[in-house]
């Protein structure tokens, strides 16, 4: 790999559920491994798409927890 990834999130993302009230946790670990490849940025934008699509909830919406997370990469030196 070429860099390390840093990924900080709050219980709000592993606690968000859908109609059903199941919780988004073991589906975080399958995102995160599918998308590994993509930068920060794509990173947050497809969690985000993903927990809206999961919860029902879109960008106008409000989830019942704060959520929020933070993806950093570091690269490694030669």
């Amino acid at each position: 790999s070429k860099h390390d990834r840093l990924f900080l999130y709050t219980d709000g993302l592993t606690e968000a559920v859908n109609k059903k009230r199941e919780c988004f946790e073991p589906r975080l670990k399958e995102k995160l491994t599918r998308n590994i490849n993509n930068n920060p940025e794509e990173l947050c934008e497809i969690l985000t798409r993903k927990l809206e699509k999961y919860t029902g909830i879109d960008s106008s919406g409000a989830f019942e927890d704060d959520v929020a997370f933070i993806v950093v990469d570091f690269d490694k030196e030669n």
